[in-house]
């Protein structure tokens, strides 16, 4: 298991590129660590098994060496693998929202998993007076 990553730190990666051996191409290994970036800040969604499944383009010349995109992907998907210390939810990925319960931007409840914005952004009712919350 390699060393979680920070947002900052992902932001602030300079990756190597290749001269005359296969690299990944360049905009497509960006757009997804930008993704990655938000998803460790909180928001958006992408889960370990995103990562891994993530490929991009082979390129002979000016890509990103694979070797380092790589090891930069196994420090983001140890990132985002959720503490054991959140129970059931940290083995089934994001909390998502009751069947039927519709959400913001969805039919049904079934389009949108909750992030973390989602839930930094729930407010409560406070408990009513005299009675236990």
């Amino acid at each position: 298991m390699s060393t979680p990553i920070t947002a900052a730190e992902l932001r602030g990666t300079a990756l190597r590129t290749t001269r005359f051996s296969a690299g990944y191409d360049v905009a497509e290994v960006d757009a997804f660590l930008d993704r990655a970036a938000a998803a460790l800040e909180g928001a958006g969604v992408l889960t370990p098994d995103d990562v891994h499944a993530a490929s991009f383009t082979q390129t002979w010349r000016g890509g990103y060496a694979v070797d380092e995109v790589d090891d930069l992907l196994d420090r983001v998907a140890d990132a985002l693998r959720p503490s054991p210390a959140l129970g059931r939810h940290a083995r089934t990925g994001a909390l998502e929202p009751p069947r039927g319960a519709g959400t913001a931007g969805s039919a049904g409840g079934r389009g949108h998993r909750l992030t973390a914005a989602d839930l930094r952004s729930v407010d409560l009712p406070a408990a009513p007076l005299l009675r236990r919350g």
